[in-house]
């Protein structure tokens, strides 16, 4: 998990005390609780013959990092490029998507898809991985099984799954 300064940082190629210059001039003030937001990659817009990096503030909006500039915009351009992102609304688990409503989470990654008893042919045990902010949570024929909630159940999953996360 990258923090917005840390991110800041990276991409401008400078100090966290930089960076800080950088998100003061861009108007997202001073405090030191907003600047350590955890920030999360979710895709880019075009930027002349580039392309600009564009990172979920869960919450907050949007931050496009450029060649050129850093901008924080509110909602997403209309011209945005998702990076393997998928919308909540396209989950098809009441506990995934009430998650990542109390998160203020709009898309979230897929990591990875199998079948928890190896048959490929069976829909009621494909199971899906995804990257919600900094939780990883699987989509299975019940309720949602966190990482964060029992580690070795969500290995076990993922083993039996037989996929890489």
């Amino acid at each position: 998990m990258k923090t917005l300064i840390q991110m800041i940082a990276e991409n401008c190629g400078t100090d966290e005390k930089g960076a800080l210059q950088t998100l003061i001039n861009c108007g997202y003030g001073t405090d030191p609780d907003y600047h350590n937001q955890a920030v999360y990659f979710i895709g880019t817009v075009p930027d002349g013959i580039n392309r600009a990096k564009v990172y979920e503030l869960p919450g907050y909006g949007y931050h496009i990092s450029s060649q050129s500039a850093e901008t924080f915009v509110e909602d997403l351009p209309a011209d945005f490029s998702p990076k393997d992102g998928i919308q909540v609304t396209e989950i098809n688990s009441a506990g995934i998507v009430a998650e990542c409503e109390r998160m203020d989470i709009n898309r979230i990654e897929l990591l990875a898809e199998g079948h928890s008893d190896g048959n490929q042919d069976n829909p009621n045990s494909r199971v899906r991985f995804y990257q919600i902010g900094c939780v990883r949570g699987a989509d299975t024929n019940g309720d949602p099984i966190w990482e964060e909630a029992d580690e070795a159940i969500f290995a076990d999953l993922i083993d039996a799954c037989k996929v890489d996360l």
